[in-house]
């Protein structure tokens, strides 16, 4: 059974009525929801980044639709809403000159070679499993993944909750 759409005036915020509105949809899986509605190409408001801080709590993977749109700098911006951004490791291959003037606060996962040179990091078959940069004392709490480029088949994701219990 699916939970009714949940509304940005919905969720419990202290300035909940400045939110900008957006549908939160779970999507019936015991991890994620798809928020729909919110422009993550546009700056949010305090109220928004905290109602969807809420939905992030509940749902613990969040899905945007349709952001194909964000530059760069706009999926930095919409990142550091949530925290600091940590600087993506050096590669152990050289990366195209593309992905190598990227900002540190972007790594390109890819298997694609243009040049003859990876355009990112995790190249073909890598990628199987992946936890981001565990090898930090405190790993990061979150990853913004963006698809440019998806294939056509029906891949199947897998999120995993990690908790420490103390």
């Amino acid at each position: 059974m699916t939970a009714a759409p949940l509304t940005a005036a919905s969720v419990d915020t202290a300035a909940s009525d400045a939110a900008q509105p957006f549908i939160v949809r779970p999507s019936g899986s015991v991890l994620q929801a798809d928020i729909e509605g919110l422009n993550l190409s546009q700056p949010l408001n305090a109220a928004t980044v905290q109602a969807l801080q809420t939905a992030w709590d509940a749902h613990l993977v969040l899905r945007f639709r349709g952001q194909q749109h964000l530059s760069v700098q706009e999926h930095i911006r919409f990142s550091s809403y949530f925290g600091p951004l940590d600087k993506r490791p050096q590669a152990a291959t050289q990366w195209h000159a593309s992905t190598a003037e990227l900002p540190l606060e972007v790594a390109v996962i890819s298997n694609l070679k243009q040049e003859g040179k990876p355009i990112g990091a995790l190249g073909d078959g890598e990628a199987v499993w992946h936890a981001d940069m565990t090898y930090q004392p405190l790993p990061p709490k979150a990853a913004l993944l963006l698809g440019r480029e998806v294939p056509p088949q029906r891949w199947r994701y897998a999120f995993r909750q990690h908790v420490r219990r103390l």
